[in-house]
């Protein structure tokens, strides 16, 4: 009689479990994932803006949104669902409504209050909305507000500096700081942003672009 020694791990055939299966975080948070096997587990998040997973399986948050961790044994794999939450939410993302027609914000903040032009461009103001009294300007071609915006100018009160600072680095990717002007780029990497305080009325002012 052949008597051998078997790694069993090799020929279990059970359904692979995780916990949890759905996880809240905020920016900079961890949590601890844990399996029902112990070999040849892998975790890989389906993107790596939004979070990391070292290879024993905890997680840290990265970028505010919604994504997902693959986890598998080789033969089974199981989804853990994420959410990753910022501590302020100051004001509707406005890279989202580059390239969108007037009507995608038109009632959402209410009647513009007023328009601003120069030789190319014209603004459509939405002054002191919100609890943060910020205040949106919508960038269209001149004479096309029924065309596409072009970029978004957003100004909010200095006092909301580490506000703001959050709401900034736990959505975006900071990719240089020249003279106090910091560029941002989201998570499309399309868009752009250009932070500077202007000091004439205490504001800081973030411009949202396309980048060509």
């Amino acid at each position: 009689m052949l008597l051998c020694s078997c790694d069993t791990d090799l020929f279990d055939n059970t359904p692979l479990s995780v916990n949890p299966t759905s996880i809240s975080l905020y920016v900079d948070g961890t949590q601890q994932l844990t399996t029902n096997k112990t070999k040849n587990i892998t975790y890989t998040p389906t993107d790596y803006w939004y979070v990391d997973v070292s290879t024993n399986g905890l997680v840290t948050a990265k970028k505010k949104g919604n994504t997902s961790i693959k986890v598998s044994d080789g033969d089974h794999i199981v989804y853990v669902n994420v959410e990753i939450k910022s501590a302020y939410d100051l004001y509707p993302e406005m890279d989202l409504y580059i390239g969108k027609k007037f009507d995608s914000f038109n009632g959402i903040f209410g009647d513009y209050d007023e328009i601003t032009s120069t030789e190319q461009y014209d603004t459509y103001w939405f002054e002191h909305r919100s609890k943060y009294d910020i205040s949106f300007g919508f960038i269209f071609k001149k004479g096309d507000a029924f065309g596409t915006i072009q970029a978004v100018s957003v100004y909010i009160p200095v006092t909301y500096e580490n506000q703001l600072e959050t709401y900034l680095w736990d959505r975006y990717l900071c990719k240089e700081a020249l003279n106090d002007v910091y560029y941002f780029i989201n998570h499309s990497k399309k868009i752009a942003l250009k932070l500077e305080y202007d000091s004439n009325q205490w504001m800081y002012n973030i411009l949202y672009y396309p980048l060509e």
